[in-house]
């Protein structure tokens, strides 16, 4: 059997035909009145949604309750500002990232032995 030899820019342009296609496609679906629509619907639902949490904080902020609330904000406004909040979430990004990076290592080792 003999195999013809493709031209070397068939791939390249594909692809960049592939690329264009993908752009008119999401250009389209952007320009398009379902999307306009839903965009409306979601902003008019939004405003709505604004509008309930406001008089709910209003409601909050009357109570006794809320009261309590706005203490326990300023006090974690106030380990926010001490630093507190920050070394805790650093600890728990290192831990992650050395359980994560554990895991990767583990990983590599396998598929570097299993090559050998």
């Amino acid at each position: 059997m003999s195999q013809e030899k493709q031209p070397e820019g068939n791939l390249r342009e594909e692809f960049r035909n592939l690329g264009q296609n993908i752009k008119n496609v999401l250009n389209g679906v952007w320009e398009s009145q379902e999307r306009r629509k839903l965009q409306k619907d979601v902003q008019d639902g939004l405003n709505e949604l604004g509008k309930a949490v406001n008089e709910l904080i209003d409601d909050i902020q009357s109570s006794e309750a809320g009261k309590k609330v706005v203490k326990g904000v300023d006090e974690f406004g106030e380990k926010l500002r001490s630093g507190e909040v920050e070394e805790k979430a650093r600890e728990g990004i290192l831990s992650a990232l050395h359980k994560i990076n554990a895991e990767l290592e583990k990983a590599i080792s396998k598929f570097t032995s299993d090559e050998e």
